[in-house]
């Protein structure tokens, strides 16, 4: 496999995404499965079963393959990219013997592959360069308020005060424009390592969906076995949970009563409930979407505190109503609300409450245990 060129600099440290390596094992996940289509060399018409054998063997094999696994496991099992890579693998050994031309539909997948690759080379490459010069007017900066200070004639400066102020502002403006763009740079980064799921759905996965079509011979035994993958992909525990529906989320890939994103939020707001305008007043936006990805990849656990992420209350506060406004099917359900809307038109308290009451009990079980 060639080599490509990383799009981060230097040491892993505090300063760089924790998922950097995630978001660069999908990009060269989508090298390989578009360097399968090589014209200049008529790839496509030679022994492409055996092709992609060797292709993907030769990069799950790679330093950037073997590192990338789940969180969940004894010792780190395999992502749902290796696992379907693996797949990949096997379903190729059985039909290296049964090569046909493939059609243009596999032309199409290529082309995705190929834009999303160099969608996030260039867009990590540019978070990452606005990051480092944002850091170096940083260091400028500090660096000259340093200087200043230690001047030895400070008295003989005039207006030393006001100039030291002034250096104080450009400090603290550039320290804001650094986080910023730190945020910036960890944001785009979680975001696009939580499409490892899409990914392997829409490129991986269809790829051996249109080989099913274009392989009549072998189409029993893909027939059995896309089903294997497709399921792990709807079981998959680290997959996105917005606008994700809520017993899919609950019940297939996660397997717990209550949504992920409701239970952290409210596990982050424990402490915040006497905060004024909790869930009126708006938030900073990039915090919010720096939340939404990590609650996507699962970083928040029983441990976590709210202090610990840099949020105040109204950044998990927002973030919950932003999860319920997407659900697909609302958490009171679309099929009730009708019936909800009516409550108000009953003459008595009693009555609105027996109607709610009665309401509730008609909930699916997951949408009563997440309302309750």
């Amino acid at each position: 496999m060639n080599k490509i060129k990383p799009f981060f600099n230097g040491n892993k440290n505090e300063d760089f995404p924790e998922f950097r390596n995630r978001v660069r094992y999908i990009r060269d996940s989508c090298k390989v499965l578009n360097d399968l289509w090589k014209t200049d060399k008529d790839f496509l018409n030679k022994s492409i079963d055996g092709d992609v054998l060797k292709a993907f063997k030769e990069f799950r094999l790679s330093s950037v393959a073997q590192n990338n696994c789940s969180p969940f496991g004894q010792h780190g099992s395999p992502s749902i990219l290796n696992s379907t890579i693996d797949d990949f693998i096997e379903i190729h050994e059985y039909i290296d013997k049964k090569r046909k031309n493939w059609l243009e539909e596999f032309r199409k997948i290529d082309e995705q592959a190929k834009e999303r690759q160099l969608y996030i080379r260039q867009t990590m490459a540019d978070f990452r360069d606005n990051y480092e010069r944002a850091q170096r007017k940083f260091e400028v900066a500090d660096g000259n308020l340093k200087k200043f200070r230690s001047r030895s004639d400070s008295g003989a400066v005039p207006n030393y005060d006001e100039r030291c102020r002034e250096l104080e502002d450009i400090r603290g403006e550039c320290d804001q424009a650094r986080i910023l763009h730190r945020d910036n740079y960890i944001t785009e980064t979680n975001r696009i390592a939580s499409e490892e799921h899409a990914i392997t759905s829409n490129f991986f996965v269809n790829f051996l969906m249109e080989e099913q079509s274009f392989y009549h011979d072998i189409e029993q035994y893909l027939s059995y076995r896309i089903p294997e993958i497709k399921n792990r992909l709807d079981t998959n525990k680290l997959a996105p949970s917005f606008y994700c529906d809520l017993s899919e989320h609950c019940l297939k890939r996660i397997q717990r009563p209550i949504a992920y994103p409701i239970e952290f939020c409210i596990h982050l707001l424990k402490d915040s409930l006497q905060e004024e305008g909790l869930f009126r007043i708006a938030p900073a936006q990039i915090k919010q979407k720096k939340l939404m990805t990590e609650l996507d990849l699962q970083l928040i656990d029983k441990n976590s505190r709210l202090e610990d992420f840099g949020y105040d209350a109204h950044v998990p506060a927002s973030t919950l109503k932003h999860y319920l406004r997407g659900l697909p099917d609302c958490l009171l359900t679309n099929a009730l609300i009708p019936y909800w809307n009516k409550i108000t038109l009953l003459s008595t308290e009693a009555d609105r409450v027996q109607r709610i009451r009665q309401l509730i009990n008609q909930l699916p079980k997951v949408n009563y245990d997440n309302l309750r």
